[in-house]
């Protein structure tokens, strides 16, 4: 088959580790598989990529038009000229599939392969403050084409609120030759005493960093000392009195995982997620978490393999980290039942899985084309 898959960029985040792991390993099955996406080669160092990029470079004194179109033209949004870009760079294909909303029209407008939408989150939720790209996000669920959710958590809200029911239910996985229980080395700079927690740092506010610095600094006043490293892209991040932690840089594969085991747990405290991978590579690794809902529902279960607890409530963050800290019975199941429940969780499940729903529909697609030009000779007949 040949497959593109579409993405508004390919630095490095959650969402795109997954689509990029898919099509690499799609690549390797034999398939001719193309990523077609804003930016340049460099912005791919972190990966193995076996497929083909079709990489747009952004013009040059980019800001500076966008700046002055804000201006001149009411009524005028960045991301029209995205959809627009991204849908003529599009190459032939079989199957054409859409990773974030605004890339949904790009491959609807492109008219090439079959349409699919591997929806990795609800878009709409990113763009609180800009009502014409939230409502874009929210028509893109709309658009004619198949759709593949990464949890049950997002599958549901497209049923409740779209009355989308015939979503395929496709879950991401992790590598187990990479994340997997292992030494649990202690570092040269962690203070006596201290809980060591690690966690993804993001500036965006529903993912929660914010609230943990706050859950930290309400445990240190209880007399738990928590030592916090942060890893990521971002540098810049918020700060807290009471809460200071150390941010360890970009982290993947291997080095991503000897810092999970470095730690004594992995907590996410996101206001919400669809399948955040963080806590579950940490259980791979046979490292209590602490995570929220929603989006976790499809692996983590408060008590046995993680702690869980509501978002945006600092404080009751705090009393689990307390409770784990304190507890080492309470580690040991969590951790145990962690490492047990990721290994469900495989990239060959994942991909076949991908592959299957994407022969079927080049299958079913055969069949209609061919069956066409026989209902138009039997309406001439009869």
């Amino acid at each position: 088959m040949r497959i593109n898959y579409v993405l508004p960029a390919v630095r490095l985040t959650g969402g795109v580790r997954v689509i990029v792991e898919i099509a690499d390993r799609l690549a390797r099955r034999g398939h001719q598989v193309t990523v077609t996406a804003f930016g340049r080669e460099g912005d791919l160092d972190w990966a193995r990529a076996s497929f083909a990029c079709r990489f747009i470079r952004r013009a040059r004194f980019h800001k500076y038009r966008v700046a002055a179109a804000r201006r001149l033209l009411p009524g005028w949004h960045e991301q029209d000229l995205k959809i627009r870009a991204l849908a003529e760079r599009v190459p032939e294909c079989d199957i054409n599939v859409a990773t974030a909303a605004f890339t949904a029209f790009s491959v609807h407008r492109s008219r090439r392969g079959i349409p699919f939408h591997h929806m990795q989150h609800y878009d709409a939720v990113f763009y609180p403050d800009d009502p014409y790209a939230r409502s874009v996000a929210i028509e893109a669920c709309c658009l004619p084409m198949r759709r593949i959710a990464n949890s049950t958590w997002l599958a549901g809200l497209l049923e409740e609120r779209h009355s989308l029911r015939d979503t395929a239910l496709v879950f991401p996985a992790i590598d187990h030759e990479v994340f997997r229980p292992g030494p649990r080395p202690r570092p040269a700079d962690r203070p006596p005493g201290a809980f060591r927690i690690v966690t993804l740092g993001r500036s965006d506010p529903v993912k929660g960093f914010g609230d943990l610095l706050e859950a930290v600094a309400i445990a240190a006043g209880r007399g738990c000392a928590v030592d916090l490293a942060v890893f990521g892209t971002e540098t810049t991040l918020p700060t807290r009195a009471g809460a200071p932690y150390l941010h360890v840089g970009r982290r993947v594969n291997q080095d991503l995982a000897d810092l999970y085991r470095s730690a004594d747990a992995v907590v996410t405290p996101s206001w919400y997620e669809s399948f955040p991978l963080p806590p579950l590579e940490a259980m791979a690794c046979g490292v209590p978490v602490i995570t929220t809902r929603y989006g976790t529902e499809d692996y983590a279960v408060d008590g046995r393999n993680a702690l869980v607890v509501p978002p945006r409530e600092p404080q009751r963050l705090a009393e689990s980290i307390i409770r784990l800290a304190r507890d080492r019975g309470l580690q040991e199941t969590v951790a145990r039942g962690g490492v047990e429940t990721a290994r469900a969780f495989t990239w060959d499940a994942t991909v076949d899985a991908v592959e299957r729903l994407f022969t079927d529909a080049l299958t079913q697609s055969r069949s209609a084309r061919t069956a066409a030009p026989l209902r138009d000779l039997a309406g001439l007949l009869g």
